[in-house]
């Protein structure tokens, strides 16, 4: 099998796949990220996404942007190209679902399956195993991916067919925007009213603003107040990347999201490599 793409989220993926015993070929654009997967994990480091996905049963990709998986899936070179007939591409970039139906039909053509598998959890629940795989796609291609999965992930569903992973994961950011917004926010107050954040975070946490984000952002956004910095820490800006996504989509379904479009338009920290 095949993993191209291995920064912080898909490094530990392909970390996970590596010590359950499977044969892995890795590829990333930055080889230093691929050569650190190995060394620790296991498999071996390739020199092109064609040679690593080259007689491939499963290929996964975790990119950055619809551009990103467009280049490494078609066209020469691509993946679709190289893997066998018969095979599985599972995606876990957040992107389109206008793309990823677009690269179902062009890898059934090529005798291929394509599953869009976004996933939430963080870097934590990329390191720790403990992911929520969202899928769209066909079920034979996703019975078959799913035992993979299970070695880092620890919630996975089919949503239906293809595109359906992309929109539950557009529901995700769409539905958390405000609530990291309204944290950001309410955090910005509390600092400038001088409170203690070791009190302040367990307070708020103990009542009915507690949530994911509070509980695992909201230290170290304070610590960035602190400091004079951002308070905007981490993957946080993926979300402006993934709001993006679901705004187009929504357009096209003539669907309204007012308040994402809102968030969506506030600075935030660009992600972490």
């Amino acid at each position: 099998m095949a993993f191209i793409g291995v920064g912080a989220m898909g490094g530990p993926m392909a970390g996970y796949l590596a010590k359950a015993g499977y044969d892995m070929a890795v590829f990333d654009l930055d080889r230093a990220r691929a050569e650190a997967v190995v060394a620790e994990s296991g498999g071996r480091v390739a020199e092109s996404a064609a040679t690593a996905v080259a007689g491939a049963e499963f290929v996964f990709t975790s990119v950055v942007d619809d551009a990103d998986l467009r280049s490494v899936t078609s066209g020469p070179g691509g993946t679709f190209e190289a893997m066998p007939t018969g095979g599985v591409h599972v995606d876990h970039t957040t992107v389109s679902a206008t793309l990823s139906r677009a690269l179902a039909a062009e890898a059934g053509v090529r005798g291929v399956a394509f599953l869009d598998a976004p996933v939430t959890g963080s870097v934590e629940g990329a390191r720790a195993g403990t992911l929520s795989v969202m899928v769209g796609g066909e079920s034979g291609a996703f019975a078959r991916a799913e035992p993979l999965m299970r070695t880092y992930a620890r919630d996975i569903r089919r949503l239906g067919p293809s595109g359906a992973g992309q929109f539950c994961k557009m529901t995700l950011s769409v539905a958390i925007a405000g609530i990291m917004q309204g944290l950001i926010e309410g955090l910005t107050l509390a600092h400038a009213a001088g409170l203690d954040p070791d009190k302040l975070v367990p307070a708020l946490a103990g009542g009915s603003a507690r949530s994911w984000w509070l509980e695992n952002r909201a230290a170290s956004m304070m610590a960035n107040l602190e400091g004079g910095n951002n308070i905007n820490t981490g993957r946080a800006g993926m979300l402006l990347k993934d709001l993006g996504i679901a705004l187009v989509e929504a357009r096209l379904h003539d669907v309204g999201l007012p308040l994402a479009a809102l968030v969506s338009q506030f600075p935030i920290q660009p992600p972490d490599a």
